[in-house]
């Protein structure tokens, strides 16, 4: 764990937006730009339809819909409408590995909050040890950016 990392209740881990030299806001802006522009979309949860998506050899990559709407509404943006928001939760998921052990495979999927200029928050699942958090999107990170500027 750095020390730009703080711990939060309920299975969220702060960072700051420009501590990490991977996991900064700034890779995560070039990341869901490349993604909004390739046009590609997958439906991961019920929660919403069409997400804007992205793959990788080792990773999906999927963009949530930030709330709004008079109520902050979490599903306001339903239909992932790029014209009617903004997406600044990339959610990573790792794909399944032969090599993978069930310990590891716990939790596949991070979801990293940056509607904050000064912090990213990641939402995890129980199981995941908290010096190992950030270890999946720093490996997705440099490999999604690759992929999609390759294109």
């Amino acid at each position: 764990m750095t020390s730009a990392t703080v711990v939060a209740p309920r299975g969220a881990v702060r960072l700051l937006a420009d501590a990490d030299p991977v996991v900064n806001r700034a890779n995560l802006e070039r990341i869901k730009k490349l993604i909004l522009a390739s046009g590609r979309t997958c439906t991961y949860c019920n929660m919403y339809n069409d997400n804007p998506a992205w793959e990788t050899e080792r990773f999906h990559l999927f963009l949530n819909p930030d709330p709004g709407g008079p109520h902050d509404h979490p599903q306001f943006n339903i239909n992932c409408d790029p014209r009617r928001g903004d997406f600044r939760t990339l959610v990573i998921r790792r794909k399944p590995a032969a090599e993978t052990t069930p310990e590891e495979f716990c939790d596949p999927y991070r979801r990293l909050d940056f509607r904050s200029d000064r912090e990213i928050v990641m939402r995890l699942e129980a199981g995941v040890p908290e010096d190992r958090a950030w270890d999946l999107p720093r490996q997705a990170i440099p490999e999604a950016l690759a992929s999609l500027e390759r294109g």
